[in-house]
């Protein structure tokens, strides 16, 4: 009897949460508190819906899927478009990064790229990616080296996603920031008995119920993943991103072309405490963010922006900025790249 009850609540408990993932699916995302967004943004959240994963992508690990949408454009190369000046230049501008570069939250036109070849009259390529840090931006940039040519500028802007993924203990100081599910996945854990109880609609309800419960504690647990309290810990995360720029800014030159490494801004560099706040993320960049800053220095293409936006441009708490935030960044590069 007990089998057939269990039976029958998993089909039940199946259907209700079909039937609810369908209809959220559906629902235009909720208005943030937040001032900075507005109906760009949400128009994007819609845009971005019609992705289906990040296929896999070998060195470096994934890349956004060709997309075509109001605001979010992918092209058959699997970047971004960049708005562009016309007509082309034949010096060109290669930015590479995380979210921020590629455009999250915004239309093509408001990329940084974008706002850069509007604002200098040159021709820029974003390699940006969602999550990306400095060694996967690195192996971007030699899957594609025959584009960098003499007299071309490449852009390096990074510093979150080294920082935030990898002081987490899920993955490592060299890591990348899906480098805990990979080794889930690898190791076997996720498959087998537990695999299976835990794809039921049955564990999902229990699991929300341990959530609820234990929703005090989730900002504590997360705390505790964060690795670089230790000072030494830190350091191997900083190491890691200015060997990632050393490396880039070696084979740049070999091209002949110019390299830009940049520290890049986010809520915890403004001068005064954001709308959008973590406190975790806001210690990591106060734990590492310093020794990035000393270790670079021996650097040639090293550029500190980490404090170049005095307004809270600010999507979320993470790195976001709207449209107004990536202008003013594109602005320093149209002055820095002149």
């Amino acid at each position: 009897m007990t089998i057939f009850t269990l039976i029958a609540l998993e089909v039940v408990l199946f259907a209700a949460f079909s039937m609810r993932d369908m209809l959220s699916g559906n629902e235009a995302p909720k208005t943030s508190e937040n001032p900075n967004q507005d109906e760009e943004t949400r128009q994007f959240q819609n845009d971005a819906q019609s992705f289906q994963g990040y296929p896999y992508k070998a060195f470096v690990g994934w890349q956004s899927p060709q997309i075509a949408s109001e605001t979010l454009n992918i092209d058959k190369n699997l970047r971004r478009i960049t708005v562009n000046s016309n007509p082309p230049t034949d010096q060109k501008v290669h930015f590479f990064g995380g979210s921020t570069m590629w455009g999250h939250s915004v239309s093509d036109k408001n990329t940084i790229p974008s706002h850069f070849s509007n604002l200098s009259g040159k021709t820029a390529i974003n390699y940006g990616e969602q999550a990306y840090n400095s060694r996967q931006s690195l192996n971007r940039l030699l899957n594609t080296l025959d584009s960098i040519q003499p007299g071309d500028n490449v852009v390096f802007f990074d510093g979150v996603n080294d920082v935030y993924h990898n002081c987490l203990s899920l993955n490592s100081p060299d890591g990348h920031p899906r480098e805990g599910f990979i080794k889930e996945k690898l190791s076997g854990k996720s498959g087998g008995i537990w695999g299976l109880v835990s794809s039921t609609s049955t564990y999902r309800l229990a699991r929300r119920f341990s959530e609820k419960l234990g929703s005090g504690d989730n900002a504590q647990r997360f705390d505790d993943l964060n690795q670089c309290g230790d000072p030494a810990y830190a350091e191997r995360v900083a190491d890691f991103l200015v060997s990632s720029w050393a490396a880039t800014e070696a084979i740049v030159n070999s091209r002949e072309a110019r390299f830009s490494c940049v520290l890049q801004p986010n809520p915890y560099t403004l001068p005064d405490r954001p709308f959008s706040h973590n406190d975790t993320y806001a210690a990591q960049i106060q734990q590492v963010y310093p020794l990035i800053r000393e270790k670079a220095q021996k650097l040639g293409c090293f550029q500190d922006y980490s404090g170049i936006l005095q307004q809270d441009f600010y999507i979320d708490h993470c790195c976001h900025v709207n449209a107004q935030g990536n202008l003013e960044i594109a602005r320093r590069f149209a002055q820095d790249l002149n």
